[in-house]
């Protein structure tokens, strides 16, 4: 496989009340709902090892705990060149989409629904790797805060064709 799966599971949760990626979910947790749909190795973005039962770990880089801080570290540490970025409370995540998004040719692959960008189910270049340090490094922490920089290509997306993969669960109340 010339490119790597990487899933964001170390979040703090705080809508959720609890670690949404291990909340059980019709008889598994969250993140095995992803794993499950996604059918590859996936290297889990996430601090605590109790994640190490789901993949090969990769911990912050930085001390910056924010979705950017978890893509930057995969991007680090995986042996490709590509990675596709999912958060762990997204049970509709579609490998089809991202195989879609993986034919573009580009640095930052980003899907666009009628919601908006949807930066946790894209495709990110090792070649963002400075770019995305750079605005660690100033303090810009929002996902797309960098996609001026590189060349990102904006694929549209839309239901009708994809479904719903880019749902997540933020409170109990989200669940499909």
């Amino acid at each position: 496989m010339d490119w790597s799966v990487g899933i964001l599971a170390g979040g703090k949760s705080t809508r959720f009340g609890e670690e949404k990626a291990l909340v059980p979910w019709e008889g598994k947790p969250l993140l095995r709902h992803v794993l499950d749909r996604i059918g590859h190795p996936a290297y889990i973005s996430a601090n605590d090892e109790k994640y190490d039962l789901f993949g090969t770990r990769i911990p912050d880089a930085r001390e910056e705990a924010c979705p950017l801080t978890g893509i930057y570290s995969l991007l680090l540490a995986i042996p490709t060149e590509r990675l596709f970025v999912c958060g762990c409370d997204m049970p509709l995540v579609s490998l089809p989409l991202a195989e879609h998004l993986l034919s573009f040719e580009g640095d930052y692959i980003l899907p666009v629904s009628p919601e908006g960008d949807q930066p946790l189910h894209a495709i990110y270049s090792r070649t963002c790797i400075p770019e995305i340090e750079a605005c660690l490094n100033t303090n810009r922490r929002w996902v797309t805060s960098f996609s001026g920089k590189v060349r990102t290509v904006r694929v549209p997306v839309s239901q009708e064709e994809w479904g719903t993969p880019f749902l997540n669960i933020n409170t109990p109340e989200d669940f499909p």
